[in-house]
């Protein structure tokens, strides 16, 4: 069998081996309309129904613990190097690090093991990608107890103490680093490191569960030599270059031609989504917040889906247990993201890197009340029984130590544009999608063209026709998986892997201009080197089927067993 028949046959294979598989785990969405706890579940896992506040403690904290101990790999790897402190490497630091990791090679595994972790996790039918780590851990602890797979708390306490991430140079435990990415703040205990430590359990599980289903998984001695040579080979060709800039520019469009563009693609033109925003700050007289207050407040707003916002907070402040701090509240007129106050624009650490207050308003809150309806009420004072827990966020520490709380009062819905306000993009648009119609049509009658000449006449003649059309045409390669160099523009290695000789690969077309491309020959080398090569490939699929085939696989066939449910909120995708 040739190596293409290979291909044709086993296509799914050599997809997997060359990018992975991306695979989206569907759900149906069995919630009727309404709010987002329709049937009194935000999501539903075995059974269990999960309130929108639980839904999004399980899912951020899960998420956000696991980007922080990337986050804080990543600086350890440029900060214990980075000898002159201007935050990246030189040569001589980069032989350091080099030296230092292949010291420690558990470092990167632990690095790679947690960010596929968090890749995994996220993935899911809901609208959220932490809506997905929150069904995905309740799956994995769901089938570790049905498995017994459930760590015990010295089993937490072990695997955390030999985490690299925090094992100094000098074999201790970095107790510093734990309190801060854990959330302790040099407390003796508190509700963050609960929550840390739920999550290395749930990891603990994930990768007794990657090993119980995939540990064994190999693939055919036969498959792994055909995949190598498939990948291996060194491919060359002609291609021809058809730049936009060659095709005539269609007539300028008339002023009807535009109105009537616009009144058919109307729904594209809106004017900007804006919103009403409420920043709580919260200040410790001592000049640092107590995580336990922010726990407590949050906690109180979701058993109150919300209300009551200002009550809560004052009487937090006002137990004597907790330390002494100050509040204050600043609501922000209607907006748009890109025009918010100055207020909003405060920075704070979230999910692993830094974001404003108003990212976190517009990106992370859903929905909102219509500000027809928040302006209405306002005017009666009675705003703030509108308030839902969906429409809150936080808490976030800032840089200083306080903490703050955001509140979406109020959505303003894109509307449509008026032609006036409209028509300079419109113009544009329809400019534009008439050059690429003008560049596809002319693209593909010269790529027929090509196609008919190359079977009656041959290679030659067929690019000369290309020449004929002003398309540049030049020769290209060897170029193979690890030389991609060289390539034509608009053309991968993975697309030519599977075309056959002295035949025309599909067409590619961007709005610079199309590319028609042939492979005139393909040749591998058996050489020392090469087998190398095949070794490495075989250990890649390996790999690959099983992190990316088989555990995608087992985590679609549990959502159907776990009868996982979403309601239509979670389902929504905006």
């Amino acid at each position: 069998m040739t190596i293409l028949e290979f291909i044709r046959r086993n296509s799914i294979i050599v997809l997997i081996a060359i990018a992975g598989v991306g695979l989206g785990l569907i759900v149906m969405d069995y919630a009727g309309s309404g709010s987002a706890f329709s049937r009194d579940f935000y999501v539903k896992v075995n059974g269990t129904g999960y309130s929108y506040p639980e839904t999004m403690a399980l899912g951020e904290n899960g998420d956000g613990y696991l980007a922080q101990l990337t986050s804080a790999a990543h600086a350890r790897m440029v900060s214990n190097f980075d000898a002159d402190e201007n935050e990246k490497l030189d040569e001589a630091e980069s032989a350091k690090q080099a030296e230092w990791l292949a010291k420690n090679p558990d470092f990167e595994d632990f690095v790679e093991n947690i960010s596929e972790a968090r890749w995994f996790w996220s993935f899911g039918g809901a609208s959220r990608a932490e809506d997905n780590v929150a069904i995905n851990r309740a799956i994995i602890r769901a089938e570790g107890e049905a498995l017994g797979l459930k760590p015990s708390p010295e089993q937490v306490d072990a695997y955390i103490k030999s985490m690299p991430i925090f094992r100094k140079d000098d074999g201790s435990f970095d107790t510093d680093l734990y309190k801060r990415l854990c959330g302790l703040h040099g407390q003796a205990s508190s509700a963050q490191e609960r929550v840390f430590r739920d999550v290395v359990s749930d990891l603990i599980t994930w990768d007794a569960l990657c090993s119980f289903y995939s540990a064994n998984l190999i693939a055919h001695p036969s498959t792994q030599e055909k995949l190598a040579d498939v990948l291996s080979q060194h491919i060359s060709g002609r291609s021809a270059w058809l730049p936009a800039t060659a095709v005539p520019s269609p007539a300028e469009p008339t002023e009807e031609e535009i109105k009537a563009f616009w009144e058919s693609t109307s729904a594209n033109y809106l004017t900007d989504e804006q919103r009403v925003i409420t920043l709580y700050t919260l200040e410790a007289e001592n000049g640092n917040m107590d995580d336990r207050v922010g726990d407590e407040i949050m906690e109180k707003l979701s058993m109150a889906d919300g209300k009551g916002m200002d009550d809560i907070i004052r009487a937090t402040a006002d137990n004597p247990e907790n330390e002494p701090f100050s509040y204050k509240s600043e609501t922000y007129g209607l907006s748009p993201l890109a025009g918010v106050a100055d207020g909003l624009k405060l920075s704070v650490p979230f999910k692993g890197k830094d974001s404003t207050v108003a990212e976190i308003a517009f990106n992370e809150v859903k929905t909102a009340t219509p500000y027809d309806t928040y302006k209405a009420a306002a005017d009666k004072g009675t705003q703030a029984s509108l308030l839902t827990i969906n429409q809150i966020r936080g808490y976030y520490r800032t840089r200083d130590g306080k903490f703050i709380i955001v509140c979406v009062n109020a959505i303003q819905e894109p509307v449509v544009m008026t032609y006036e306000q409209a028509r300079d993009k419109a113009l544009a648009a329809l400019k534009k999608q008439k050059a690429d119609s003008a560049l596809s049509d002319a693209a593909k009658k010269l790529y027929d063209d090509m196609a008919a000449t190359l079977k009656a006449e041959g290679l030659d003649a067929a690019f000369a026709k290309a020449t004929a059309a002003g398309a540049a045409v030049q020769n290209f390669g060897p170029s193979s998986i690890e030389t991609a160099g060289g390539l034509p523009q608009g053309v991968s290695i993975q697309e030519l892997i599977t075309v056959p000789t002295n035949t025309l690969a599909p067409l590619s077309t961007t709005a610079e201009g199309a590319s028609i491309t042939a492979v005139t020959s393909r040749t591998y080398e058996d050489t020392e080197e090469y087998r190398a090569l095949r070794k490495m490939l075989s250990m890649q699929l390996n790999s690959q089927l099983r992190s990316q085939a088989i555990i995608l696989d087992w985590l679609q066939d549990a959502y159907k067993r776990y009868e996982v449910l979403l309601s239509e909120q979670a389902a929504r995708k905006d």
